[in-house]
């Protein structure tokens, strides 16, 4: 399937997921570099709100396909879990 564009995808998309449309406890959730444009087309036409789930590239060692990250840049798990909590 083509599409003129991710607004087109998200669009066809939400015509497929309309059994969720103004759902109680539902959200779309969206991903940069391209996803957060489809899942806002998905958003409104199903009248839900739009989350975004910000990511970040991680270095893996051995893999030239990875950029490193700066060893300032790591979080534990844990730290990431506890700073999410607590924003929430």
């Amino acid at each position: 399937m083509i599409f003129r564009d991710r607004t087109d995808a998200g669009e066809r998309l939400a015509a497929v997921l309309q059994r969720y449309r103004d759902q109680d406890r539902t959200i779309v959730l969206g991903i940069p570099r391209g996803g957060v444009v489809v899942a806002k087309a998905i958003a409104v036409d199903l009248n839900l709100p739009l989350g975004i789930c910000p990511v970040r590239k991680l270095g893996a060692p051995g893999n030239p396909n990875s950029r490193s990250v700066p060893s300032t840049m790591m979080r534990s798990s844990s730290s990431i879990a506890d700073s999410a909590s607590t924003s929430v």
